[in-house]
């Protein structure tokens, strides 16, 4: 099995832990849009679709990664799903880099 065979096994895989981490993502934002309206308006009142700007996602990136969610109280509630999207959110990237060296020694 050549590497471009398994690149495209993969993409499976790919798709299911994408749409999983925009679940896991869009019911993080609801559940910030209900229980602290403050910090959704800080976030830029970010969605997935609709309100999706590069600005909205850094300060999502930079507030998950910094743990501002791990400490407070409020969040207790979504632990685990911080801790599920911040493991996705390093995942995906990963994949695709191990992905792309595969390919790029396939076809030397």
């Amino acid at each position: 099995m050549n590497a471009t065979t398994v690149f495209a096994l993969s993409l499976p895989f790919v798709g299911v832990v994408l749409v999983w981490y925009m679940v896991e993502v869009g019911s993080f934002f609801s559940y910030i849009k209900k229980h602290d309206p403050p910090l959704w308006e800080r976030l830029g009142k970010p969605s997935l679709i609709t309100n999706n700007s590069i600005g909205n996602s850094l300060r999502f990136i930079r507030s998950i990664s910094a743990g501002e969610f791990s400490s407070s109280a409020v969040y207790s509630d979504i632990q685990g799903r911080v801790k599920r999207i911040k493991v996705l959110m390093y995942v995906l990237p990963l994949f695709f880099i191990a992905a792309s060296i595969a390919l790029i020694f396939a076809s030397i």
